[in-house]
């Protein structure tokens, strides 16, 4: 889950991305960093 706050005049703009508690049971700590990374840069692309 992506989860994206636009922020305001007293709060800037942040977001999280969320999985579920069981993720590592599927994927190692790095693939998690991973996935993130690759989350984010598409995240970041789409909204050039």
């Amino acid at each position: 889950t992506l989860v994206l706050w636009r922020g305001d005049e007293e709060f800037p703009p942040s977001g999280s991305i969320m999985f579920d508690a069981t993720i590592s049971d599927y994927l190692s700590a790095e693939d998690i960093t991973v996935l993130c990374q690759t989350i984010a840069w598409k995240l970041v692309k789409s909204l050039k």
